[in-house]
């Protein structure tokens, strides 16, 4: 059975969403009725052409607005002409307990978009034709993509096998489920931002090629994704209005290939009160002006760590691989890798531009708070962020990639893995009431305490993790310790975030004149090791405390074991063999993103 859509239906009977980019509503002038709509309404589209901006361009094609904020940076000419920018100072003014959120591979599929270049429609399921967000079905170990297709399907019915471990209550549209728990999650804390962490589009981004479209132009197929996959998902009172600060994904590049339109991302910023993603890695400062304290957030490009060698083929997931990137693919034109052959310098040059900037960075920064936010999951690069938190004073390190959500140390440095938005089905198992396989985390902080707790699909707590500030006048100390939720099963309360204490320079602390002393904890855990399959969640040993070292801006951190996070795993019967009748099934359901990606 072929789950595409029938060509002969009219494309005016598929309601699509309207998007916020400007004359959106236009692009979709198509089927019988298109001279009509055209001759009624021509001259009030030349109105609003001109009012817009469109720049010449066709609405069915590309919108592109003026500079809609003055107070915001031009807009760029390439991808990467604002790398390593200080975005406009956030200022949040208020009394009340200051909470932001943290999400991440969240952005799933939208099979109703036929890829101007050519691609295939992202269609894995009965249904997945139709505005997204679908999930997108790929479960490492288990079972194929093509067998997991059959599941959706069946919605775990007679067909599906027990070796895919699809869970119909978590597993269809795992996206929703999360938004919806942020949403209720939003109605009593009232964040003020949220930190995403990427991979915003499966599979393979936005399906047009890097630099088709300049930076101060949406095509409509960007405008579309947005819209289905981002606006109307993350659309309650509460957090249709917050600043999302957000980084590129693997899968945001194209999964296996560098050339799709992440560029369009960044143009999206121009475009949206909301998106904020100005350049490859970029800087936010704010500044919570009526609580006595600030933060800089650096948020970082991390895939170097799926940039290798164009001949090198690993699982098919290399952004530089001759196999996937279309002959003559090239972003130059977008401030990207020119070749597959460029690729691989590129990201590392990338990388290493981010490492020197970012260090230099924190040496300057005197913020009570210090945050990185990249993709790529705890475990990548380990010794350097540890040597960040050391030496620099780093407090917390925000991460997606590894589709579950978990919290563990490197060091005495607190790192989250919030890879669990719903946007690709779970590393982890998706039962039980504190199943970790889904989910976001609720943020507290004050001048001295910075608390985490991780909300999963059902609204249940999976334990709360405290970062404590340091001051100049104050040691660093090195302790974890183990915390399991209050309750099994239902619902953790809210936590109260504790009073922030009083003591000198809280709000802008010196930097150590040395830090020559101070070496990080360091692990075993290599750098540069991408953790795609399984959590990076370590048991950890309370370190010693340093009180020989110098004041350097470290913190004490709680963090819960793997031990003390409940996970349902079960027994997995044997896979089927190849010609069974399920595979057979498969192929038939799948669709020919379950052929490509095998």
């Amino acid at each position: 059975m072929s789950v595409t859509p029938d060509p002969q239906m009219d494309e005016e009977e598929q309601l699509l969403p309207q998007s916020l980019v400007p004359g959106q509503d236009f692009h979709k002038w198509q089927g019988k009725r298109r001279f009509a709509w055209a001759a009624a309404f021509g001259g009030l589209s030349l109105l609003a052409w001109r009012a817009f901006g469109w720049q010449g361009q066709p609405p069915s094609e590309t919108s592109g607005p003026q500079q809609k904020f003055a107070s915001m940076p031009v807009i760029p000419q390439t991808a990467s002409q604002h790398n390593g920018i200080t975005w406009p100072e956030m200022t949040l003014p208020g009394t009340e307990t200051m909470t932001f959120m943290i999400v991440g591979d969240w952005g799933g599929l939208d099979g109703y978009i036929q890829p101007p270049n050519g691609s295939p429609r992202m269609v894995q399921y009965s249904g997945g034709e139709q505005p997204g967000p679908h999930v997108f079905a790929h479960r490492p170990g288990g079972c194929t993509d093509g067998e997991m297709s059959v599941c959706f399907n069946v919605r775990g019915g007679n067909g599906c096998l027990p070796t895919c471990g699809y869970n119909d209550e978590a597993d269809f549209k795992p996206a929703i489920r999360v938004a919806d728990q942020m949403k209720l999650r939003a109605e009593k804390t009232k964040p003020k931002f949220v930190l995403n962490v990427g991979d915003n589009f499966y599979w393979g981004g936005i399906p047009l090629g890097c630099g088709e479209v300049p930076l101060a132009g949406i095509h409509y197929v960007t405008g579309h994704m947005f819209d289905t996959i981002y606006n109307q998902i993350y659309n309650s009172r509460e957090l249709l209005d917050l600043p999302w600060l957000s980084v590129l994904g693997n899968h945001d590049y194209g999964g296996w290939t560098y050339a799709s339109a992440w560029d369009q991302q960044i143009a999206y910023t121009w475009h949206s009160p909301r998106w904020r993603l100005p350049a490859q890695y970029w800087h936010q400062h704010v500044d919570f002006s009526d609580k006595g304290f600030d933060m800089d957030i650096f948020l970082l490009d991390s895939n170097n760590e799926d940039a290798l060698p164009p001949s090198v083929l690993p699982s098919k997931m290399n952004l530089c691989s001759y196999a996937h990137n279309p002959k003559g693919a090239t972003c130059g034109k977008a401030g990207g890798p020119q070749s597959p052959d460029d690729c691989p310098g590129y990201f590392g040059k990338l990388w290493q531009d981010q490492v020197e900037w970012v260090e230099k960075k924190l040496k300057e920064s005197t913020a009570t708070w210090q945050l990185i936010v990249t993709h790529f999951p705890c475990g990548h690069q380990a010794p350097w962020y540890e040597k960040l938190h050391a030496e620099f004073g780093l407090d917390l390190l925000v991460t997606g990639h590894t589709h579950v959500q978990s919290t563990s140390p490197l060091g005495g440095l607190l790192c989250v893995i919030s890879g669990g938005g719903g946007g690709i089905l779970s590393d982890a198992p998706s039962v039980g009431d504190l199943s970790n396989s889904y989910g976001f985390y609720d943020a507290m902080v004050n001048r001295t305490h910075l608390v985490l707790e991780s909300i999963n699909f059902k609204g249940n707590s999976l334990g709360t993790w405290v970062a404590y500030a340091s001051s100049a006048d104050r040691p660093a100390r090195h302790e974890v310790v183990g915390q399991k939720p209050e309750t099994q099963g239902e619902p953790q309360k809210h936590r109260n975030l504790p009073e922030a204490e009083e003591y000198p320079q809280a709000h802008q602390k010196d930097k150590p004149a040395t830090q020559q002393n101070a070496k990080p904890a360091m692990q075993d855990e290599k750098p540069g090791s991408s953790q795609d399959d399984k959590p990076a969640v370590q048991d950890e040993k309370p370190a010693a405390k340093q009180d020989d070292k110098p004041a350097t801006k470290q913190k004490e951190t709680l963090a819960v074991k793997q031990d003390d996070i409940s996970e349902a795993r079960e027994e997995q019967p044997a896979k089927a063999p190849t010609g069974s009748p399920q595979l057979q099934a498969t192929q038939e359901t799948c669709g020919v993103w379950c052929q490509l990606l095998r």
